[in-house]
């Protein structure tokens, strides 16, 4: 006797796999990126994670994310990431229920199709640490901007390996500093030029 296995629907949430970029970026080296890109289009941004209920309060220009070129942790995914988009475009943000009640609203780009999010990285007192584009939406608005970072960092940036390097990242590279995702991590996982 055979046993028919049911057929289940497939699922298909819309959504193409996400895209990510990583670099390594000095202060000049982010700034140029950041002037550049803020040259092309009217960028704004906000930190991901929680937020005030009235989001107007915590958007900035692109071009004024606070203490741009310097790391405040020494672990990339540690480090404060940005939600950027068109300032034609409006984001939300979404309400999370907490365990001991109450609720925190928080944004992140789940709910926001015409965003990328941009993790800046930079120096930190033992190196520089990596930073990232990236995207989780396929929406015409998110991949434009997308490929506009990434054009611009291909254009300005030097690959080594599987990083995009500015150039004055691989200057600190020559003088010996880390170039990490994570001073913690042994040194044989840093970038390097063989």
């Amino acid at each position: 006797m055979q046993l028919k296995t049911p057929h289940l629907p497939r699922f298909n949430s819309g959504h193409r796999r996400g895209k990510q970029m990583h670099f390594f970026a000095a202060e000049s080296d982010m700034l140029l990126l950041i002037r550049e890109a803020t040259h092309l289009k009217q960028l704004n941004a906000i930190a991901t994670g929680k937020a005030k209920k009235n989001l107007k309060d915590d958007v900035i220009n692109l071009s004024n994310i606070p203490n741009l070129g310097n790391s405040p942790y020494s672990d990339s995914a540690l480090n404060p990431s940005y939600l950027v988009w068109e300032t034609k475009n409006k984001i939300k943000s979404r309400e999370v229920p907490q365990r001991n009640g109450g609720a925190i609203n928080l944004v992140d780009q789940r709910d926001n199709p015409e965003t990328i999010v941009i993790r800046p990285g930079s120096a930190h007192p033992d190196g520089i640490i990596s930073g990232e584009i990236s995207t989780i939406h396929a929406s015409t608005e998110s991949l434009e901007l997308y490929k506009l970072f990434e054009k611009l960092i291909k254009q300005r940036f030097t690959k080594i390996k599987s990083y995009y390097v500015g150039n004055d990242a691989i200057k600190a590279l020559s003088r010996g500093e880390r170039l990490t995702s994570s001073t913690s991590a042994p040194t044989e996982y840093d970038l390097t030029i063989d």
